[in-house]
């Protein structure tokens, strides 16, 4: 079946929708993970909103401040992932595509925030996740934009 230029915009349209909701909700996501693990491990602290976006300020040291760090960017991946999958299987593939720069991004974040960031001055370790977090970003877009080309647009441009 044949896709309309229409249909191609408002495809497009869906795509930038849902990547500016999932983009307004993976940081709370992250946080409440990094806090929810914290207080399971024995700490305790709050949430704060900072210049760069949130964070989690330990009052109390949980057992396992490794863990605490992994948990915010993998229950991201974690959530997103089954998201991707099921959005996949119903054929809403602009949905699903538009969960990869999140799943990318918060993957290399969960690995540079769990082993560095009680290691590395803070400055340093900023510049860091940002450079992570533009790297899953980008991969991830890419990748998106590829799959829905192959599966969906490419439709759009055939003549005849």
């Amino acid at each position: 079946m044949k896709l309309s230029f229409k249909d191609f915009f408002l495809s497009v349209a869906e795509y930038a929708t849902c990547l500016l909701i999932f983009w307004a909700v993976t940081i709370p996501i992250h946080e409440f993970a990094h806090l929810q693990v914290l207080r399971w491990l024995g700490g305790n602290g709050h949430i704060i909103i900072t210049w760069y976006g949130a964070a989690v300020v330990f009052t109390k040291q949980p057992t396992n401040p490794f863990l605490t760090a992994l948990a915010g960017g993998i229950s991201v991946v974690a959530i997103y992932a089954i998201l991707f999958f099921w959005d996949w299987v119903d054929g809403d593939y602009e949905e699903a595509v538009s969960l990869l720069p999140f799943i990318f991004s918060q993957f290399l974040y969960a690995l540079l925030e769990a082993f560095f960031i009680f290691s590395m001055p803070f400055g340093i370790f900023h510049k860091w996740a940002s450079v992570v977090m533009t790297a899953g970003i980008v991969t991830g877009t890419l990748m998106g934009l590829y799959i829905l080309w192959r599966v969906k647009w490419k439709e759009a441009f055939k003549f005849g």
